[in-house]
Parts: C-alpha cells; sequence; structure tokens
C-alpha cells in the first residue's frame, strides 16, 4: 500500500515538474498588447534617461501578435542603443567651427565714460558633427550656432557672451528638431586683438532609431565646442 502511495505521489511530482516546465517554455509565446510592448520599450529608455517615442505610436501592424519573446528582444535592443550612446567611448567628430558672418553692431556711447568703446559682434558659426557609435550607419548633423559677444574694443576685451541660439541645416539619420542645455564660455588671450572666445554647447537632438520593428526617435544629448576671435584684425 506504502509503495502504490509513494508511486503516485512519484508520478504525481514528474507530472508537476513537466507542467511547469512546459509553462516556463511557453511564458515566452505570452502574448501581450501593441501599448504593452510599446510602454515597456519607453520605460526602458526611460531608466537611462532617454526620452524615446515611435513614429507614429499607433501600431502600424494590427495583425501582428506581440509576444514576451519579441518584447524581450526589443529590450535587448534598447539596452545596446542606450549603453552604446551613454558610453564615455562613443566617437564624436566635430569638424572645427567654420565663421560665417560678423556683423558688429555699435553702441551709442550716450551715459558712457569717456575712453570706452563697447561693440556687440554678432557671430555665427557652423559644425558639422558625425556620431560613430554605430559605425555600420554612421550618423551626422550641422548645427549652425549663433551668439552675441559683447567687446569693448579700446582695451581689446571681451565683456560677456549671450546665450546661443541652435539651428540644424542639414541631418543624416536626424531630425532637424534642437534644444540647448547649457552651455559655458572661456576667453584666452583677452586684451589683445587675438582674443578668443570658446563656447562650449550642450544640446538635445532627435536620433533616428530601430527598436524591436518600431521607427522611432531617441532624444539625446550632444556636446560640442565653436571658437571666435571677434578682435581679429582691428
Amino acid at each position: 500500500m506504502k509503495r502504490r502511495l509513494l508511486a503516485s505521489l512519484s508520478v504525481l511530482f514528474i507530472l508537476s515538474s513537466i507542467n511547469a516546465q512546459v509553462f516556463a517554455a511557453d511564458s515566452s509565446l505570452q502574448e501581450i498588447t501593441f501599448n504593452e510592448y510599446y510602454s515597456a520599450i519607453q520605460d526602458r529608455f526611460e531608466s537611462y534617461g532617454i526620452r524615446w517615442e515611435g513614429v507614429p505610436t499607433n501600431n502600424l501592424y494590427p495583425d501582428y501578435v506581440y509576444t514576451q519573446e519579441d518584447l524581450n528582444e526589443a529590450l535587448e535592443q534598447a539596452d545596446e542603443y542606450c549603453e552604446a550612446i551613454l558610453s564615455p567611448s562613443q566617437t564624436l567628430i566635430c569638424v572645427d567651427a567654420i565663421e560665417t558672418s560678423d556683423v558688429a553692431l555699435t553702441s551709442t556711447e550716450t551715459a558712457l565714460p569717456k575712453g570706452v568703446m563697447y561693440h556687440t559682434y554678432t557671430l555665427t558659426a557652423s559644425n558639422t558633427i558625425t556620431d560613430m557609435s554605430l559605425p555600420i550607419v554612421p550618423r551626422y548633423f550641422e548645427v549652425q550656432t549663433t551668439v552675441d559677444i559683447l567687446t569693448e574694443l579700446l582695451s581689446y576685451s571681451i565683456i560677456s557672451v549671450d546665450e546661443p541660439t541652435l539651428r540644424i541645416t542639414a541631418a543624416t539619420g536626424y531630425d532637424d528638431y534642437i534644444s540647448l542645455v547649457s552651455y559655458d564660455y572661456s576667453v584666452s588671450r583677452n586684451n589683445t586683438a587675438d582674443a578668443k572666445v570658446t563656447v562650449n554647447i550642450t544640446c538635445e537632438v532627435k536620433e533616428s532609431v530601430s527598436i524591436g520593428g518600431i521607427e522611432s526617435w531617441a532624444y539625446v544629448t550632444k556636446n560640442y565646442s565653436v571658437s571666435f576671435t571677434p578682435l581679429k584684425g582691428l
């Protein structure tokens, strides 16, 4: 009797183990909605501090059945992309800025101390920034940076630099969206005709990325610098 009971319990244990294994094997095929699929990818990007949006956000393949396995693969792609973007070793090639305009606006000298001559220079530079973090599909954008630089001409002094304005003029793999995140500047060789202003810029751009079959945009930050010598030639 005991043997029969033990044998029955053994069979039940084996069947339970098989059922558990079958359930585990099939769990990867569990169906999920497109909204769940989309939201999970978006959350994964947000965990890296990167904003992500599909293009468009609605399901382009309504007849396709998304599974947990599809989601796992998409999340793996998202991890690889975010880690590449945030890696300190990512390769950014920034072509030296080319000064394209130099417009001097002379302020009135009313109420200014005698012997002081202020000028504001509006300067524009163009940079080409190439991202080689994904060598198979290199991407680049050309950004136009415009700044107002206040100077004092008699002493060859750089006084201040206003907040720059940015504009994307050409791009491959990027949208034409760009937003200034932060900037700072430094001045070298001040009080000489060679006074040089270097502006360091952090901006946000929209980068094209395909994750889990969804064509999308990732909002990422890029850094670059521009330099100007507004007093050159005086």
